[in-house]
């Protein structure tokens, strides 16, 4: 029995003998920390290099978005006479009652489209750009010496009068008149013939100021693309053309003189249209630049001055350019979006077209599981 035992004691330690030569060696310990204090960093993930970095998109400079404030404000501004002579032409003189309402006047659809009416109040499209002379005011940079004082000092006033019209025109087509005998109608008949009493000088103000700075304004900082470069003198020169026709004293030679070369400005544009149909300024710009020409040559054989109707073709016409060209801008720098691996990113998704971003899409609703 001893015997065996000792055979069995001796059998035990050869195979723990065995077992631990068999282990694997221990891990190696952590390489030291470096003399100046960083850490080793591990091996980067390939599959995470590999995800295409996003290029950010470059923004507007401030002098791009003030400018295109100032201008939205300025030529939403000058609607104002149209409704202003609509109004006072309406009531012929007279005080408004239950059987002579005011009107603003009808206001077909601009190049923007028509907008919606607001709880019973008859759009007005150049109301939204009267919103821009807040934001004119309140943008300090960069300065100007003799715009910022006549914005700041004309978009109280023009909020006011927009204000006053607003709540009118939803007066009346409400006909809240019925329920109180008239009695803010007055009221609001007073406070309009003051505001549209003030309008013309206030309107003459603000344009002396931004017509000389308009004449020195610079080509926009953002890079364009070559429809872009082109529509910035095919603007300039439709500024000039609009100034002209609607001026008191109007000059018939140089608004055919400047109609030649507001033409041939566009013409450029239109003929470079050909080779890059697709380009915001192109696809955006240039049709409400066409449609600005169109106005103005039926009104190139009207003598003398032009009524608030007229002009009124002419300056919503404008507003919509100003607004076309910075939209067109925005969506110039959203199409140099690009994977610094792939394709640009509206290529990524047929759905997308150039320039637009994936948020602006209207995809069809999922319909629900049965």
């Amino acid at each position: 029995m001893k015997i065996i035992r000792t055979l069995m004691g001796i059998g035990v330690i050869i195979g723990m003998a065995v077992a631990c030569k068999e282990e694997p060696p221990p891990p190696p310990k952590p390489a030291p920390i470096a003399s100046n204090g960083a850490a080793t960093r591990a091996a980067p993930n390939t599959a995470a290099s590999a995800a295409p970095a996003r290029v950010a998109a470059a923004r507007v400079s401030d002098a791009t978005v003030k400018q295109y404030r100032v201008e939205a404000c300025y030529y939403g501004a000058l609607g104002l006479t149209k409704a202003r002579d609509a109004y006072l032409k309406s009531l012929g003189g007279a005080a408004p009652s239950k059987t002579k309402l005011p009107s603003f006047g009808e206001f077909g659809p601009s190049a923007a489209g028509r907008p919606r009416g607001v709880l019973g109040m008859a759009p007005m499209p150049f109301a939204r750009y009267i919103g821009a002379c807040t934001v004119a005011k309140n943008r300090t940079q960069p300065a100007y010496a003799t715009v910022d004082p006549a914005v700041a000092t004309f978009e109280p006033f023009a909020r006011k009068l927009n204000r006053l019209m607003m709540e009118a025109s939803r007066y009346y087509q409400q006909k809240t008149y019925e329920k109180d005998g008239m009695k803010r109608g007055l009221e609001l008949h007073a406070e309009l013939t003051a505001a549209f009493n003030d309008l013309a000088p206030q309107l003459a103000e603000l344009g002396k100021a931004i017509q000389p700075w308009q004449d020195k304004l610079p080509a926009p900082s953002e890079k364009l693309s070559k429809s872009g470069e082109l529509a910035v003198p095919a603007i300039a020169e439709a500024r000039k053309l609009v100034r002209l026709f609607i001026a008191d004293e109007r000059d018939t030679t140089a608004t055919k003189t400047q109609y030649d070369a507001t033409a041939a400005a566009i013409a450029k544009l239109a003929e470079y249209s050909q080779k890059a149909p697709t380009e915001p300024h192109i696809a955006r710009v240039l049709p409400q630049l066409q449609q600005l020409m169109k106005a103005a040559a039926g009104l190139l054989q009207e003598k003398g001055t032009l009524d608030s109707d007229q002009r009124y073709r002419l300056t919503s016409t404008m507003a919509t350019i100003v607004d076309a060209h910075h939209r067109a801008i925005q969506a110039g720098l959203r199409s140099n979006l690009v994977h610094k691996r792939g394709a640009p990113l509206h290529r990524m998704n047929r759905r997308i077209d150039p320039g637009q971003l994936r948020h602006q899409l209207r995809l069809p609703r999922k319909a629900p599981a049965p």
